[in-house]
């Protein structure tokens, strides 16, 4: 399809943003992080596991379609970026990939940074950033090109996955398991206070796991514990 995203596709391209981004993720970094998208949005896009040492990065992902004077707008809701523990990625959607540049900024940094008002009287985070590198702005610390996107995750070509990980055989279940796994998964999903996440793409086992759901915000599933 060609011409810019309208407003009623809003939705979709932000979906195409999100996984854009996690399949960035997973080509840069070799399969050193792995990502698990929740099966309930609770304001989570996604977790991702970092291999080498075993950490959890819990992300929001906020994509735009087009640009407002050369820049990518971001209005956000306060509480979605209460918890210290979340990890923003941004950047822009073009025609067959992601913009040249990516924020990636700790929620706190964000709301250190970004212009807080209210909009229907709720509180709200506001911000802008160019594509340009280097940008010359007080979000320059915490934009990077697109093909080191990985790197703001904390892995590079020489920070290699142990041997004992490549090692593992995937994970094969009969019918009885996957029973037992689905039976599992719809008890957790009756929590108010757990979120649940799958891998994407299946590069782990095929069984979810639960992170709790932080009251204070309201909407931030935390891993692996809280």
């Amino acid at each position: 399809m060609a011409g810019p995203w309208t407003r009623h596709e809003a939705l979709a391209s932000g979906q195409v943003f999100e996984f854009r981004v996690w399949a960035a993720l997973t080509e840069q970094s070799r399969g050193q992080l792995h990502v698990f998208l929740p099966l309930s949005d609770r304001g989570i896009d996604a977790i991702v596991h970092r291999l080498p040492d075993g950490a959890y990065i819990p992300v929001q992902a906020k994509g735009r379609s087009a640009l407002a004077n050369r820049e990518v707008h971001l209005v956000v809701r306060a509480e979605s970026v209460a918890d210290d523990s979340v990890l923003i990625v941004s950047g822009l959607i073009v025609d067959g990939g992601l913009g040249s540049a990516m924020l990636v900024v700790p929620a706190a940094e964000f709301r250190r940074l970004a212009e807080l008002s209210t909009s229907q009287g709720r509180p709200v985070y506001s911000m802008a950033f160019g594509m340009k590198l280097p940008s010359h702005s007080k979000w320059e610390p915490w934009l990077v090109p697109l093909d080191r996107l990985h790197e703001r995750f904390g892995v590079s070509p020489s920070f290699l996955i142990p041997e004992a990980a490549e090692e593992l055989a995937p994970f094969a279940s009969s019918d009885r398991g996957f029973l037992g796994e689905s039976e599992i998964v719809r008890r957790l999903a009756e929590a108010d206070d757990l979120n649940l996440f799958r891998p994407f793409p299946d590069s782990e086992t095929a069984g979810h796991w639960a992170a709790g759901k932080n009251r204070d915000c309201g909407c931030c599933a935390r891993a692996p514990f809280c």
